[in-house]
């Protein structure tokens, strides 16, 4: 069953030159197809390309038109020149034009056919993939069947004889060629020409044909049957003197590619005339000079001279005084054919010239048409006659090509007969008796491969079914009768009537094929089909998508954002889209909600004039779309001529879509301050930006990188354009009060990686993959260093309106300040100046901020150093406790996606931080830094990402044991094994007393680092999970072996003070206090004043904690 083009989402659409072309929706979205898909997708459009050249095939096979982008025209139904001159994009239909040329170029006629056959054979290879069948092994099947075919060719081909003589069977086979064409109703002059021209210059002993002394030539005038076949040569020039003889015969020829001029003298000086008589003894001198030359021509007993090259009318006029017939400006080609036709040779210098390089024809004679004043000179009788010129004649330019090509065809026939007489008949019968052959042949043959061979059975008989219905015939009906025929007659000569002459013997209606040439079709065809069917994959790279904005006067695209220069008397046009306009935009629009805008089933059609134009275009237009005139210094208080544009409504819908429920306050129906705002236009000419200035920056700054390196350039350019553009319109008195949220809304983007996160961080930033997953850190990095000039800039813009609550529309400074959000931005970027300068110093040394785009990360790591590092964990923790209070601040149903985009963010990126800073672990002499450097590590693993993946984390523990193990002052050696993993906590154990033993009566006052290395440690292996709890047991012991309470409680102010525990590792913690409370005697009394009070949210909130460790309570 034929695969056919899904069309119900196509429009038809014209380009610049006229065109008309396809689109399809939604298919710039594809971008890769594999398996089977792409085997379909394939065949489907091998399939579309042979539906335009199916209607070619056969005698009754119509013509095209072909129009080219200069405007020539072209009618013909040859196939190699329709798909030659179609524009094609896919691959595939690419390689059917090359199978096109291919069997031109080799046999020189049937390329329509073989392309029919081409398709054929894939649509019956679709049903079987859908069957299940492996496409390599239907491959294998037509490779089978195609040498089974092509045997049965070779069975049933008879040869035919001929002469020089005797040329009727030749004549047979060029009529089938030419019966096709436009020449039929002359086809028997045709071929009559054809045989003629082949036979003059063919070998037949050798059995080669030598084209190149065949030129075929045309002139505009007369009729077809005009058209005669010269023994010689005509060439496009006449004679150069109106007054010499038309007609020279017994003609010698001097054949000159040299200029027929006086020599000039290779010298650079140069001679200055002053007197009349210097100039006519120079004139004189030129004179002698071409009479010497004439004189040298005449007496080698030339007669007529063809020159390359001119020469000027003086010598013109010499050369008819002396009686000698020249013609100029002859070109290379006829020059060479001229010398082949008459046994002459080229002289390069007039010096060469002699007599036996002359050629010889009977008669040069001028050839005139009709009352025009157009000639051409005809060389016949020439010595050699091999060389012949068809000269074809036509009313136009169009007809003559068209006559051109079927000659060649026929020219190609007869030819490859010349190489081999053995002939098949056409009208499919050759086509239908391989096909019976081949269906005998599946029957024997075992394995899936027999289904493949009778799919090509079945291929074969498109020919002939193609051929019916061109014909006006049953398809079905006329091959089943002419199969069923064949089979019980035995006679497979028997094919498609198609000029309905009541015989189906094609060898008694002499149409008749050169076998070469079906044998390579079927060859060819299966060729194809194997390579098709072998791709399974269609890998199509990306290019940077453009947005079609729309390309009228005045209209420009930049950074993103449509810049639509309004000029008065303009009009805003429809642009039919399928985005859905959401329920509440819709009455705005003034058309109903839904998925579609309202159409017309007829649509009217307005006549309205185009900017800077008088030329009335016709546009059609929604009814029910209210348009109206808009000046850039007018206010639209109706918004639908600018939503009726899909590309601002597309903005608008994803503003309201995806950015308002961030911000609830931004509400679009509650907040008409906001609307008006928004809608509003801006000063001088710029009718969209200010008012979409915002969402349109968000939008662009909430795109990350997603598939390749050079996608993230891209996106990071397009970023960074949109950020140079809004702040050279901050800089603006005039700015409208939208360029305020949109440098709030960038100051936000700027100090919260979250809106420029917001994505999937998994496929952003996942993994190990250091392109992508800088370009996405670094571009934050770099942002960080712009907050500064942002909050200036704001500050400027508000104190130039003398402050918030002077801002031009009205409600605006009310809205700003109920939300508090002017305050929490400010406030926001306070935490993160740390992190900035830090970053800043190591960018601006390593980086060059983001230039080159494609620098890897782990080129910056290694310059920070162990406390910069440390440092930077820090802040990040402070970061995200500041965010929060800024998501509670913003509150709304923004807040759970915020929160959620913030464990997501912080997560991925502290992560992706430790993963690199690990790839870059020194070996430091003093080893407790470098046990501290990777507790902290394995604190933010465990701690921040309760969820994380675990094998950084095992990597990190593993390399703090080895730490450990190699500790100069505690022999950790048994640490974690399997005996003291599974003892009790409360259990003495020996190990522990000897590593106590090792340590000093107070380690904190020794070595508080050491100390605030193990609490670290500790908290951060009981936040890891079970599968370190024996390393973790161990450490307490020896931490419950070596601290006193004093040393403790001021462990415990450090650790609050740093912010290094939170409520993850809380259990941690009070187990610790739980073994320290048993191994003191008494409860511990310890003051309050000793106990630093942290504020609401803090990891550890001292009183309560306090009560709940020395009353006992559990955990």
């Amino acid at each position: 069953m034929a695969m056919q083009l899904d069309l119900s989402q196509a429009q038809i659409a014209k380009d610049e030159s006229g065109r008309p072309f396809i689109i399809v929706r939604d298919q710039g979205k594809k971008k890769r197809a594999h398996g089977t898909d792409a085997v379909k997708q394939h065949i489907v459009a091998a399939h579309t390309v042979a539906n335009i050249v199916r209607t070619s095939l056969g005698p009754r096979g119509l013509d095209k038109i072909l129009i080219s982008p200069d405007g020539d025209i072209q009618i013909s139904n040859d196939g190699r020149t329709i798909m030659s001159e179609m524009e094609l994009t896919h691959p595939i239909a690419k390689l059917m034009v090359e199978l096109s040329k291919s069997q031109d170029e080799e046999i020189g006629d049937g390329t329509t056919g073989v392309v029919v056959l081409a398709a054929a054979l894939l649509d019956q290879a679709a049903d079987l993939i859908d069957k299940g069948i492996h496409p390599i092994r239907i491959a294998d099947g037509f490779d089978q069947a195609c040498e089974v075919a092509v045997a049965h060719l070779d069975k049933i081909s008879d040869e035919i004889t001929f002469t020089r003589d005797k040329q009727e069977n030749l004549m047979k086979v060029a009529k089938t060629s030419l019966g096709s064409k436009i020449v039929s109703k002359a086809h028997d002059q045709f071929a009559k020409i054809a045989v003629d021209a082949v036979m003059s210059v063919a070998d037949l002993e050798r059995k080669d044909v030598d084209f190149e002394l065949i030129k075929v030539d045309g002139k505009a005038g007369g009729s077809i049957e005009d058209s005669l076949l010269v023994k010689g040569v005509i060439v496009d020039k006449d004679f150069s003197h109106p007054q010499m003889p038309s007609e020279v015969k017994d003609a010698k020829l001097a054949i000159l590619t040299c200029a027929f001029e006086p020599p000039k003298p290779k010298t650079k000086h140069k001679l200055d005339i002053s007197t009349v008589a210097e100039f006519q003894k120079l004139q004189q001198y030129e004179k002698n000079k071409f009479v010497e030359m004439i004189d040298m021509i005449k007496a080698t007993g030339a007669n007529l001279v063809i020159c390359q090259w001119g020469f000027d009318d003086e010598a013109n006029h010499l050369l008819l005084q002396n009686k000698l017939p020249a013609v100029r400006w002859v070109g290379g080609p006829e020059i060479e054919l001229i010398a082949i036709a008459t046994n002459g040779r080229i002289v390069p210098r007039f010096e060469d010239l002699s007599k036996e390089k002359l050629g010889k024809a009977g008669v040069v004679r001028e050839m005139t048409f009709g009352t025009t004043r157009e000639k051409m000179l005809v060389i016949e009788e020439c010595a050699n006659t091999r060389a012949v010129t068809v000269f074809v004649r036509g009313s136009n330019k169009m007809i003559i090509d068209e006559a051109k090509r079927s000659l060649h065809d026929a020219l190609c026939v007869v030819r490859n007969l010349v190489r081999d007489n053995r002939v098949v008949y056409g009208g499919g019968a050759a086509e239908i008796a391989c096909s019976i052959a081949v269906e005998d042949a599946a029957s024997k043959s075992p394995g899936l491969e027999q289904y493949a061979m009778r799919a090509f059975a079945d291929a074969l008989d498109a020919i002939p079914m193609t051929l019916a219905e061109n014909s006006g015939l049953s398809p079905i009906e006329t091959l089943a009768d002419i199969k069923s025929r064949q089979i019980k007659e035995g006679n497979t000569r028997l094919g498609v009537d198609c000029m309905q002459t009541g015989n189906n013997d094609m060898r008694e209606n002499f149409v008749i094929d050169p076998l070469i040439g079906k044998r390579q079709q079927l060859l060819l065809a299966t060729q194809l089909c194997r390579m098709v069917l072998k791709i399974n994959n269609s890998l199509i790279g990306e290019s940077s998508s453009k947005e079609d904005f729309p390309k009228k006067r005045g209209a420009k695209k930049t950074t993103g954002v449509a810049y639509l220069r309004q000029v008065p008397g303009d009009e805003f046009k429809t642009v039919y889209t399928s985005a859905p306009i959401p329920a509440s935009i819709a009455p705005r629009l003034s058309v109903p909600a839904g998925d579609r805008p309202c159409i017309d089933p007829e649509p009217k059609l307005r006549a309205t004039p185009s900017a800077g134009s008088d030329t009335i275009q016709q546009v059609p237009l929604c009814a029910q779309t209210v348009f109206q005139q808009i000046t850039s210094a007018s206010p639209v208080p109706e918004c639908a001529a600018l939503l009726a544009n899909p590309h601002v409504r597309r903005l608008h819908h994803y503003a309201r879509s995806v950015l308002w429920p961030s911000f609830k306050h931004y509400s679009l129906e509650t907040n008409e301050s906001l609307t008006s705002a928004f809608f509003r236009l801006s000063m001088v000419d710029d009718l969209l930006l200010n008012s979409y200035i915002w969402p349109a920056a968000l939008a662009l700054s909430m795109q990350l990188p997603h598939t390749s390196a050079e996608n993230n350039a891209v996106m990071l350019a397009s970023q960074n354009r949109a950020v140079k553009s809004i702040r050279q319109h901050i800089d603006r008195d005039d700015v409208s009060d939208s360029v305020i949220f949109a440098v709030l809304a960038l100051t936000i983007r700027d100090t919260n990686p979250l809106l420029a996160m917001q994505e999937d961080t998994d496929d952003c930033h996942g993994g190990f993959d250091p392109p992508l997953q800088s370009l996405g850190w670094l571009q934050y990095l770099s942002r960080v260093r712009w907050t500064a000039s942002h909050i200036y800039a704001l500050k400027r813009l508000v104190a130039a309106r003398g402050g918030l609550g002077n801002i031009s529309t009205p409600g605006v400074a009310e809205q700003v300040q109920s939300s508090d959000i002017l305050q929490a931005s400010l406030s926001l970027t306070v935490p993160n100046f740390t992190l900035g300068r830090l970053y800043g110093h190591v960018l601006q040394n390593h980086m060059k901020m983001i230039r080159p785009p494609r620098k890897r990360i782990e080129d910056v790591f290694p310059a920070i150093t162990d406390v910069e590092f440390l440092d930077l964990l820090l802040d990040m923790r402070m970061y995200c406790r500041q965010l929060e209070k800024i998501v509670d601040e913003i509150g709304g149903a923004g807040v759970q996606t915020l929160s959620d985009s913030r464990v997501t963010w912080e997560t991925h990126v502290t992560r992706n931080i430790i993963q690199h800073r690990l790839l870059h672990l020194p070996r430091y002499q003093h080893e407790d830094e470098e046990i501290c450097r990777l507790g902290a590590m394995i604190f933010s693993f465990g701690v921040l990402y309760p969820v994380a993946r675990r094998k950084p984390l095992d990597i990190l523990v593993t390399e703090l044991r080895r730490a450990l193990e190699s500790h100069s002052a505690f022999p950790f050696s048994n640490l974690g094994k399997e005996n003291t993993a599974t003892k009790p906590l409360d259990e003495p154990d020996s190990a522990a007393t000897t590593y106590g033993s090792r340590m000093s009566p107070s380690l904190y006052r020794e070595n508080p680092a050491g100390v605030l290395l193990w609490v670290t440690v500790v908290a951060a292996l009981a936040a890891a999970g079970t599968a370190h709890q024996a390393f973790f047991a161990d450490l307490v012991k020896i931490l419950l072996s070596a601290l006193e309470v004093d040393d403790f409680i001021q462990l415990k102010d450090i650790m609050c003070r740093h912010v290094w525990l939170d409520n993850a590792c809380e259990t941690g913690a009070l187990e610790l206090w739980r073994k320290l409370k048993g191994k003191t005697s008494g409860d511990p009394t310890l003051p309050n004043d000793q106990l630093p009070l942290q504020q609401k949210g803090t990891c550890f909130e001292t009183k309560e904690m306090y009560n709940l460790l020395c009353t006992g309570a559990s955990a």
